[in-house]
């Protein structure tokens, strides 16, 4: 990601802070990798003084000690073990998982998904 990428994202993710020093219970969710949009997503949580919740669902097989992942300003790490993942590459494996874990988290509730996320499904 480029760095003029990453500082509007990060701009972006200082509107959550402001929500949720305003008193409004939000939380985050991503892949909770040290890279792109996620990254950024943790240095905009950090920032904020740990203010929201940042959940990050990764593949067992890359959270570590075997991978990896998460990035460490994730407040909570989901690892996913899908066995039929192949061995070599398991990203990928977790999106059915996290894409339902976030719908349960936010079901009757206001929510908002980012449109690489829907273009994804």
């Amino acid at each position: 990601m480029r760095d003029d990428q990453q500082r509007q994202l990060l701009a972006i993710f200082e509107a959550l802070t402001l929500v949720a020093k305003s008193g409004r219970r939000i939380a985050a969710g991503d892949g909770g990798t040290q890279a792109g949009i996620m990254e950024a997503a943790g240095h905009a949580r950090r920032a904020s003084g740990n203010a929201f919740p940042l959940i990050g669902v990764a593949p067992a097989r890359e959270v570590v000690p075997r991978g990896k992942t998460p990035d460490p300003n994730h407040s909570h790490v989901v690892a996913v073990d899908n066995p039929s993942a192949p061995k070599q590459d398991s990203w990928g494996s977790e999106t059915e998982a996290m894409y339902w874990l976030f719908a349960k988290l936010t079901e009757g509730r206001r929510s908002v998904t980012s449109p690489m996320a829907v273009a994804s499904r």
